[in-house]
């Protein structure tokens, strides 16, 4: 302040400093306006993601106390739809541990899906469903897979942040899920 007040004078040192503490003033408050959007928008996300795991909870108990049918054609149906959900994680998990860091992830099953490993993990526990041949079991999946799918909004918002404009053209070219999903 002093060396302003030497330049300037007092009068002019002055009126810069005020005009200084306006905008600093002015930059803060966007700031802090941005910063508590976000969080207003991450506490929604998160919100209906805590609802997703409570279904989700509901789920896990629900297959843990069904009895199995071992032996019946469902319970094989299931089965093979698990293994082929497992087999599916599995291989994305890899996809995903071999790809550069500094680039969205986009070989292997990430050519047909952004989310393979959501994907296969909901066909592996729709082949739990078949195989426990539980229409309850099928509806809390579903229900925790819809909260759920505000976490892969997120997941993208933050792709896009951090990618830009090559996850903006992966997101044109591959679905969300599956084919149109």
């Amino acid at each position: 302040m002093e060396l302003l007040q030497k330049v300037l004078g007092n009068e002019l040192a002055e009126k810069h400093l005020e005009r200084a503490n306006r905008v600093l003033a002015e930059e803060v408050k966007k700031n802090l306006q941005s910063v508590s959007s976000q969080l207003i928008n991450a506490d929604h996300i998160w919100g209906w993601s805590a609802w997703g795991s409570f279904f989700a909870f509901v789920y896990f108990v629900l297959i843990i106390f069904t009895p199995l049918k071992l032996g019946s054609g469902v319970f094989i149906l299931g089965l093979v739809v698990f293994a082929v959900g497992l087999a599916g994680f599995v291989t994305a998990l890899f996809n995903f541990k071999h790809a550069p860091l500094d680039q969205p992830v986009t070989g292997g099953l990430y050519r047909i899906s952004r989310h393979p490993q959501q994907l296969m993990f909901f066909v592996a526990f729709l082949g739990i469903c078949v195989a426990i041949g539980s229409w309850l079991a099928l509806f809390l999946q579903l229900l925790s897979s819809l909260f759920l799918h505000t976490r892969i909004l997120a997941e993208e918002q933050a792709c896009l942040e951090r990618y830009g404009d090559s996850y903006r053209d992966y997101m044109k070219r591959i679905p969300r899920y599956f084919l149109f999903f």
